[in-house]
């Protein structure tokens, strides 16, 4: 590119990160400080159950959205719908049929889980229910700002941080490595298993943005995902407890690992439907990669910033 420069990828990797804090920090600071003036105790607000303490969770992760557009714009000179596809926005009709693909197949992986003899060493949901009124409002709470949170997750992990790695690389398969690698080790801590199971989520999902030119599969998958997990944790009354979980039996990987790859066979089969072939497939070069817009602005992992 004709403003390509080496540093630039650290710096915008600066902003982005400086950018998120600061506004994490304000997202926090300012909701937290009123709720203790209304009467909010510590351990209110430590409660990751809590609606409140919920949205504010969700609130902050969407917050990477318009980080990682600050970055690409202020330093790169990119337009930031670069970041969503390689043209130059969110391609809602392929969106809207990689949601309902992601819809099946996780609907699909709850009926066939409840055939799946029970792992003795997994953890068992707390039996005991939640309020009504507090269902009502954490489920309010994840159908509405979760698809945010899911998108930001992706805009930071498959959008910004993967083309800033892609700008020193040739090939796409290393930031689809260490950007799947830095989102399971985002998570905190963990077990293994749990690692894993997110490390290959990262794999498959920076696998589907090469394949596709854009960050619409992954969030479809991710969005989708999340929500029906986190509905169904939502009913019970340890759901704050699942949130903190740092534990996964083996059997969850293999499980997820088999459900990932059934998504991707489906979204390779979209993809020679009208549909994939009017969103996708005429921005793809014969060798299924996307081919840079004609503007000479990179797409989704392929090449760099």
């Amino acid at each position: 590119m004709r403003n390509y420069r080496w540093w630039k990828p650290l710096l915008g990797l600066g902003v982005f990160s400086v950018s998120y804090v600061a506004l994490v920090l304000v997202l926090f600071v300012v909701p937290s400080s009123l709720a203790v003036g209304l009467g909010a105790t510590d351990a209110d607000l430590e409660d990751q159950g809590s609606p409140l303490v919920f949205l504010l969770g969700n609130v902050s992760l969407a917050a990477l959205i318009p980080c990682a557009m600050l970055a690409i714009w202020a330093v790169h000179g990119i337009r930031p719908g670069f970041l969503s596809s390689i043209r130059g926005r969110i391609r809602w009709s392929w969106l809207l049929a990689c949601s309902g693909a992601a819809f099946a197949v996780v609907l699909a992986g709850f009926a066939v889980s409840f055939l799946i003899p029970v792992d003795p060493d997994a953890e068992m949901l707390d039996p005991t229910l939640a309020p009504l009124s507090t269902f009502i409002a954490l489920a309010a709470v994840i159908v509405l700002t979760t698809p945010l949170q899911a998108a930001g997750e992706e805009y930071a992990f498959r959008g910004y941080i993967a083309q800033a790695i892609g700008a020193w690389v040739r090939f796409p398969v290393v930031p689809i490595v260490i950007t799947a690698l830095l989102f399971a080790f985002a998570h905190g801590s963990q077990n293994l298993p749990l690692f894993l199971d997110r490390f290959v989520f990262g794999l498959v999902a920076g696998y589907l943005v090469v394949r596709t030119g854009g960050l619409e599969a992954s969030i479809a998958l991710h969005t989708i995902n999340n929500v029906a997990v986190l509905l169904v944790g939502a009913a019970y009354a340890d759901f704050g407890d699942q949130l903190m979980s740092t534990d996964a039996p083996w059997s969850l990987v293999v499980f997820d690992v088999v459900q990932l790859a059934v998504f991707a066979i489906v979204v390779e089969l979209l993809l020679r439907t009208s549909v994939g072939r009017r969103s996708v497939a005429l921005a793809l070069t014969t060798h299924g990669r996307p081919e840079h817009p004609p503007t000479g602005v990179p797409g989704p992992m392929t090449g760099g910033l």
